[in-house]
């Protein structure tokens, strides 16, 4: 099974996005399998996590329709960076 590395993109200024995913996590509208992901990414002390693919795509397709997503810079447009681990 393949396995993708979700890391923060910190040169994406994304606060919209961050507030909304923070909102989320706080009142309980994350989606059950994807609370691992939100809370590592919430903790500011962990900056990547390591996932299945499947599950990567899953958290990628939500996170892409909460406000804010596609808001960054050309070099960095989205918040979150996916990368397949070798």
């Amino acid at each position: 099974m393949n396995q993708i590395k979700i890391t923060i993109d910190y040169e994406n200024n994304a606060e919209t996005w961050w507030d909304t995913l923070r909102e989320y996590s706080d009142t309980g509208m994350i989606p059950t399998d994807l609370n691992d992901i939100v809370n590592s990414l919430l903790n500011y002390s962990i900056s990547s996590i390591k996932v299945s693919e499947d599950l990567a795509r899953k958290f990628e397709n939500w996170a892409e329709t909460l406000p804010g997503y596609y808001d960054g810079p050309s070099h960095a447009q989205c918040p979150i960076i996916f990368e397949y681990i070798e």
